[in-house]
């Protein structure tokens, strides 16, 4: 070592103060300064806030840190990739990927958001394909909002006293004042009286007016057509999106009202057997290709007549594809366009490719749109397609998370997943707007076993079941409902009175017919009336065939079904069933005569009259 370094080094020895001795009383009151600094600041230790992502693996992220998150809380790391916290242990964090996992690597600082999920919502949705967290994916373009634009009444004002101080009406355009935007144009001449033009949507006009020798008038006449303006700002502001948490709570008790609103489907075994009520959870469960899509299509298809004939009752739609084919889905989007119910409708798309955790949500982000247009005192439908493919994603994702399998390797909660979200579907009271959120979940069996873990879940949880069999689908029964085995809880309250009147005994007559005619197979030796009921069964059997995606409005089902129960079919070979409700459906909407009773079918029934309208057209047009 060189000298002059060892020099150096004493004279900093020499230079460096002395410790002093410092007694515990001292070094306490230093501490105690410390600490009230630190409060004073209100720092936060780091670690809170911040985590690392100790390793990654099926889409499942274990981090450290984030010691204050909260469950299903929104966490972000790099690249603006997002995750949702799903468990929190005493050391550790697993967080679910919404995003690839791609260029995630251990080591990765992982932000608190401080936010929990949330989805767009509003009437801009309607006719947009979105996906989980309700960003649009059919190509058409982000989703439009309105903007509304800014009034300056007092720039306005002060403009009109200038121009009187000045005496200059000759001619006048107050776009020309600087910040001031307004969709109107005035002009005055020196004759009695100007017309004031202002533009309006499909390029109407409103004509006020104006005395240009008074310069109040023309004051006047501005301020009112601002004052429509603005209304019709607020009228537009419907048109803005919101944003609203996917979890939330479901109505209480006191919020809510009894079911009394028919929802009407188009399907003939459904709305005369099975009636489903606007609030009520109507579950469709069945084997894998039965039609149970295209029962909760053709809902969505029978409320755009509906919605024609009723415009302030609507009825909003919404579709929740979880895990299915995009093919699949594109065809759903393509019918519903053909007979368009398009715009009335939401489409919510969680393909099979799509991260688990999107999957996941998927029904929940369906549900806070519907709740959307229910909190309005609006009616919405949501049809869950299917919650087998649901159910299966929570085992997947539970799994991953080591939560601990039960029953068929689900989890506990398997249960609470699907009950907290069906719950959110009720009929609220006239205090809370009297709006309305229909569920129709859709459950696949395997081999016609609804006693399974999942369908008996959902089961316990919904208002009934609409139950579809193979057998009698592929004996040519289309839809393929088997009315022994399908209930609806609510029962006649969510029908119409006329349907109850027809359909009051319709379902204990074909609980009949099927047990008589296993016992016909053993002994031709059958009371006469015994075979009046078979030849009749049979004949409501055939009636109740119908076409897919081809919805008949009430007053078309309500003759059909009432020709079958008064016995108008029972001379008609089974081959000429289809024919004769094809023509009587015809001669309802043709003749003239009979047209006006014809669209009163809904509220009242007459059955003198309905007898003579039947005898007339079969004299008529049958024979």
């Amino acid at each position: 070592m060189k000298k002059g370094f060892r020099k150096n080094a004493k004279t900093k020895m020499k230079n460096t103060p002395v410790a002093k001795k410092v007694t515990t009383k001292e070094l306490y009151n230093n501490l105690a300064n410390i600490m009230r600094k630190h409060l004073k600041k209100k720092q936060k230790p780091t670690f809170k806030r911040y985590g690392i992502v100790l390793s990654i693996q099926d889409g499942i992220i274990l981090a450290s840190g984030l010691k204050t998150v909260g469950l299903t809380e929104v966490v972000e790391l790099k690249k603006k990739l997002k995750g949702m916290v799903s468990t929190l242990e005493r050391d550790y964090v697993r967080i679910c990927l919404m995003g690839p996992e791609k260029g995630v690597q251990p080591g990765d600082v992982i932000t608190r958001t401080k936010k929990f999920i949330t989805v767009p919502v509003g009437f801009p949705l309607l006719g947009r394909v979105v996906n989980s967290l309700g960003q649009p994916i059919d190509g058409k373009g982000a989703l439009r909002q309105y903007k509304a634009n800014k009034f300056n009444f007092k720039r306005l004002k002060n403009a009109f006293k200038i121009y009187s101080e000045r005496k200059q009406f000759k001619s006048f355009n107050y776009r020309q004042i600087k910040d001031l935007k307004a969709p109107t144009k005035i002009k005055s001449t020196n004759k009695t009286t100007a017309p004031v033009k202002q533009l309006k949507k499909k390029g109407k006009f409103k004509f006020y007016k104006v005395n240009a020798k008074r310069p109040m008038n023309i004051i006047k006449a501005v301020l009112g057509i601002a004052n429509h303006w603005k209304l019709n700002n607020v009228q537009n502001k419907r048109l803005n999106l919101k944003t609203l948490k996917i979890e939330r709570s479901a109505p209480g008790i006191m919020a809510r009202k009894s079911i009394h609103e028919p929802l009407i489907t188009g399907t003939k075994v459904v709305d005369g057997v099975i009636p489903i009520g606007r609030g009520q959870r109507e579950l469709i469960l069945g084997d894998r290709n039965t039609g149970k899509t295209t029962i909760a299509v053709d809902a969505i298809i029978s409320q755009t007549r509906h919605n024609k004939f009723n415009v302030n009752d609507k009825i909003y739609s919404v579709y929740v594809a979880v895990g299915q084919r995009q093919a699949k889905v594109q065809d759903v989007v393509n019918t519903l366009k053909k007979h368009d119910a398009l715009k009335h409708t939401v489409i919510v798309f969680a393909p099979s490719y799509a991260p688990a955790i999107l999957q996941f949500i998927a029904p929940y982000t369906g549900t806070t749109i519907g709740e959307y247009f229910r909190d309005k005192g609006h009616h919405a439908l949501v049809i869950y397609d299917d919650l087998t493919k649901h159910a299966q994603i929570h085992r997947q994702l539970s799994l991953l998370l080591k939560t601990p399998p039960g029953r068929e390797a689900y989890p506990g909660d398997v249960f609470y997943v699907h009950a907290r979200l069906l719950e959110r579907s009720a009929k609220l009271a006239v205090k809370k707007g009297a709006g309305s959120l229909t569920a129709l979940p859709v459950i696949e069996t395997f081999d016609n076993d609804a006693t399974s873990y999942i369908p008996t879940n959902v089961i316990s949880i919904t208002d009934g079941q609409i139950y579809l069999r193979q057998d009698l689908f592929f004996s040519g029964i289309k839809p393929a409902v088997n009315i022994n085995f399908s209930v609806s809880r609510v029962g006649s309250a969510a029908q119409i009175e006329t349907m109850q009147q027809i359909c009051g005994r319709l379902k204990l007559q074909i609980a009949l017919y099927n047990d008589y005619k296993i016992f016909a197979r053993f002994t031709n030796d059958l009371d006469p009336s015994i075979k009046q009921l078979l030849v009749r069964g049979d004949r409501l059997i055939e009636l109740f065939k119908q076409k897919s995606n081809v919805p008949l409005p009430v007053q078309k089902q309500i003759l059909s079904l009432y020709s079958g129960m008064k016995g108008f079919l029972d001379l008609l070979p089974l081959s000429s069933v289809a024919d004769y409700e094809r023509k009587l459906h015809l001669f309802a909407e043709t003749e003239a005569l009979w047209y006006p009773y014809y669209l009163m079918l809904e509220d009242e029934i007459d059955e003198l009259i309905v007898n003579t309208f039947i005898a007339s057209f079969i004299m008529c047009r049958y024979t």
